[in-house]
């Protein structure tokens, strides 16, 4: 049957059949779409935004963190100290909800583990060996501790910033698809 041999009628209704059922079809991807995108920015707005800040934060409070050590040492005050080890436990409770925001990604839970086995290693460690050293009573073990815990600080900074820098890459990725 060739387009040729029907009446124009036959092809009028030919043409808005097509034209009604190609806009029927881009309503029904449209509405896919944009459900789609209403989901991965309902993610994002509710996962990875909110993590993502935790774990800015997270940055800057354990610069906060090292701070208080370094000023608990020179000073000789313990209550610098005491700063210290509060601190960790923000970091440690924002690791906590940043884990439970993204419990569905195991690899980047693993990671935060690590980091906060890390920082609680580290945190122990600190309060013991700067305490000694702000009242003045380490000796040269004392001293090798306290070069050990610089390294860990560095490890954890680092850390701590890759974490931070990931997850922002992911917040941005999630945006530019939305």
């Amino acid at each position: 049957m060739s387009l040729s041999n029907l009446k124009i009628r036959s092809k009028i209704w030919i043409s808005v059949l097509i034209i009604l059922f190609s806009y029927v079809t881009t309503l029904f991807m449209n509405h896919y779409l944009d459900k789609k995108i209403a989901d991965r920015l309902e993610t994002t707005i509710t996962s990875v935004l909110p993590s993502s800040q935790l774990l800015i934060e997270n940055v800057s409070l354990f610069k906060s963190q090292v701070k208080s050590y370094e000023d608990g040492v020179l000073s000789g005050e313990e209550e610098d100290i005491e700063i210290a080890m509060a601190i960790k436990e923000r970091i440690l409770a924002n690791i906590k909800n940043t884990m439970f925001l993204d419990a569905n990604n195991i690899a980047f839970n693993d990671k935060l583990k690590k980091q906060r086995e890390l920082l609680e290693s580290y945190s122990n460690s600190a309060d013991r060996v700067y305490k000694l050293l702000a009242a003045e009573e380490g000796d040269e073990s004392t001293q090798k501790e306290a070069k050990v815990l610089s390294q860990d600080k560095e490890t954890l900074t680092k850390g701590f910033a890759v974490l931070s820098s990931g997850q922002e890459a992911v917040l941005i990725s999630n945006l530019k698809i939305c």
